[in-house]
């Protein structure tokens, strides 16, 4: 069911008809139930903005791929540039900081880890467990939190295959603020918020790249201390996006 309306964020829900047993459903003709009140909701479109967005599908590269080398050290992340900060590359200014290790002797015994933590004590993430609306082309909050952020290691480790078991407890989102500046009083005074909408995947080496490679879709506003992750879907401000495509809010 796809709901539209001037004004919104178009809905699409997937609805199963199909509830009732089969013989129910041959002796009076009709799926069951029949003609059910679906709830849809919704979300109005507020004030989307330019954003950095990285996703792993396509158009921008969020694709953590270490080298041999720097297995087993720890790798800052710059999340403006997209790169690991120098001398690894590009980056002026580490958010993350990942450390990777790996083996690989077969298919069938190959593994990998990457613990993942904050360069800066003060930045942290909030877990967003499950979400408001997911029919929504909106599915994420669309504005940080002002507190309630933690400053925590998320450790990674994944074998042959992926636990998929483990996959359907993972968090939904992560928002995220980095880049957290406060004064002698403890407050404040700059910031900078994101959301990551695909959380973090480890796979783990393969015949044709035998080292493990770190997946997560972000997205970050570059304005300090504004708190808005509602992304406008045209202006991705990553330096190497494809103009021409279009992503979710």
């Amino acid at each position: 069911i796809e709901v539209k309306e001037e004004g919104y964020y178009p809905s699409l829900k997937t609805v199963t008809c199909y509830e009732g047993r089969a013989e129910d459903i041959r002796k009076t003709g009709k799926y069951l139930p029949w003609d059910p009140t679906i709830d849809v909701m919704i979300k109005k479109i507020g004030k989307p903005i330019p954003m950095i967005v990285r996703l792993a599908s396509g158009g921008a590269d969020s694709w953590l791929k270490p080298r041999a080398d720097q297995l087993e050290k720890k790798l800052g992340w710059d999340l403006v540039v997209g790169d690991w900060v120098a001398p690894e590359g590009k980056g002026t200014m580490a958010d993350l900081i990942l450390r990777f290790e790996s083996s690989y002797s077969d298919e069938s015994n190959k593994s990998a880890t990457v613990n993942i933590s904050f360069a800066n004590a003060d930045d942290g993430f909030v877990t967003v467990k499950e979400l408001k609306g997911e029919e929504s082309r909106l599915k994420y909050p669309r504005e940080a939190p002002f507190r309630g952020y933690e400053n925590k290691n998320i450790e990674l480790v994944t074998k042959v295959f992926e636990d998929w078991a483990k996959s359907k407890t993972r968090p939904k989102a992560y928002l995220l603020r980095v880049r957290t500046q406060k004064d002698p009083t403890g407050n404040i005074v700059s910031a900078l918020y994101g959301k990551i909408t695909e959380p973090f995947k480890l796979y783990p080496p393969a015949v044709r790249y035998r080292l493990p490679v770190l997946n997560f879709d972000y997205y970050l506003n570059p304005t300090p201390n504004d708190r808005n992750l509602e992304y406008d879907q045209r202006t991705n401000l990553a330096p190497e996006a494809d103009r021409g495509l279009t992503w979710p809010p």
